[in-house]
């Protein structure tokens, strides 16, 4: 009545697991999560061995397990997963009028960084203390801290900035950036919007925040 699975990738190169599904459509949430979705399963999470694993208990339920479940996860090689050197792309994917041949003369480089075992625990921690939600300027750090290992720090703030309907309060979230693991602003712009959907998916309702990078 023990169900376990194992992911198969090092546990580093795991980004995030996706959706958890049974043979007869069911699915499952992390045991943290299950107020959200009262009518899914549960599964519990270990690391052994290097490896992720699922467990499933069933022994409280008079049907027996299902057929099969299916575990989607993204994973990760980190900032260097996309590297393309110089001059790698040489051949044209579809043929166009006057162009005979291309080649990338910039390398290109991507992805996102796997988490690392303190940002787990302390977005787990973060998590068990203000159940899923950020509710002081101290677990709005831990949060912050928690989204990218390029995050060296943050600093909370109360502030105001322009919204539609005219000047409305907010949380100002200053962040410390290792600025040389970026490649462009962009980037950097990006990272700052990403977070700030972040931090305000776990606030309470009609929570603001304005994402700001201390350049120094």
């Amino acid at each position: 009545r023990i169900v376990e699975l194992e992911i198969p990738e090092p546990i580093d190169s795991v980004l995030e697991l996706g959706s958890v599904v049974d043979s007869s459509t069911r699915s499952y949430l992390p045991r943290h999560k299950l107020p959200d979705d009262p009518t899914a399963g549960a599964y519990a999470l270990e690391e052994r061995d290097n490896r992720l694993v699922l467990w499933f208990d069933y022994s409280s339920e008079t049907s027996p397990p299902p057929d099969s479940i299916t575990v989607t996860y993204s994973v990760t090689a980190g900032i260097s997963a996309n590297g393309i050197e110089i001059g790698r792309i040489n051949e044209l994917y579809e043929n166009h009028p006057g162009i005979a041949e291309g080649e990338n003369v910039m390398p290109v480089t991507g992805a996102i960084p796997a988490k690392t075992e303190k940002q787990i625990v302390d977005e787990v921690s973060a998590r068990l203390r203000g159940r899923d939600r950020a509710l002081t300027f101290s677990e709005m750090r831990h949060w912050a801290t928690s989204f990218d290992p390029r995050i060296t720090g943050a600093r909370c703030a109360n502030g105001t900035e322009l919204g539609n309907a005219g000047v409305r309060r907010c949380i100002v979230v200053t962040l410390a950036l290792r600025l040389d693991e970026f490649c462009s602003d962009d980037e950097i712009n990006l990272l700052c919007e990403r977070l700030r959907s972040f931090l305000k998916s776990r606030a309470p309702i009609n929570t603001h925040f304005k994402v700001e990078v201390a350049r120094t």
